[in-house]
């Protein structure tokens, strides 16, 4: 059919390819907005990093993108910027426990934060698309001290060999991988293998 306008003629097409554009533009405008904000987010501030320590600057991380932690002072977790407490820095700010799950601009990017976190004991970061193999590099190194037991990444984009090298992490007692797409449901030779590497820790796949 061919729509007829003072300005000449028109494909139907033509007229439904102009009227889905917007709409187009809008997805791409969203995409470029949610990566600029996943950046902002998750960079890591080398000049910070060194002024207010890395257990400080990691809560920050964490809380900024929806997330909440706790420090080894206290039983309560802690869901605000504002109620970090505003005169411990460095070494006296000791991060424990953090849980970012359902986070939508969490990404493996700001798991640099974590990197020089002896004291970490649990990292849960359910259901965070944006985390995926970049992240386990950090994650082994934070596991370095011996006090990083409990692992939680379900759901997230996590694959085969990301999986292995979760095996490196020896001081884990709970790891959970469950629901993760780009591992599959038929990994079970790998999970054997990761099991054989870290057999003290309980695997939810």
């Amino acid at each position: 059919a061919v729509v007829s306008t003072q300005s000449g003629h028109y494909g139907r097409g033509m007229i439904l390819r102009a009227l889905k554009l917007p709409t187009q533009l809008f997805h791409q405008q969203r995409t470029f907005v949610g990566y600029v904000l996943r950046y902002k987010r998750n960079r890591v501030d080398e000049k910070r990093l060194k002024y207010m320590g890395a257990g400080r600057v990691a809560a920050e991380w964490i809380l900024l993108n929806g997330g909440m932690i706790k420090l080894s002072n206290g039983e309560k977790w802690i869901k605000s910027l504002w109620d970090l407490p505003s005169d411990v820095f460095n070494e006296n700010f000791i991060l424990t426990h953090i849980n970012c799950s359902n986070s939508r601009t969490l990404s493996s990017q700001g798991f640099r934060h974590i990197r020089n976190l002896p004291s970490l004991k649990q990292i849960t970061a359910n259901n965070c698309c944006h985390v995926d193999d970049k992240a386990i590099d950090n994650l082994i190194q934070s596991s370095d001290s011996g006090n990083l037991k409990h692992v939680e990444l379900s759901n997230t984009s996590i694959t085969l060999e990301g999986l292995i090298t979760l095996g490196e992490c020896k001081s884990l007692k709970f790891l959970d991988v469950s629901n993760c797409k780009k591992i599959g449901k038929h990994a079970i030779e790998e999970l054997q293998d990761l099991q054989d590497a870290i057999p003290k820790c309980r695997i939810k796949y």
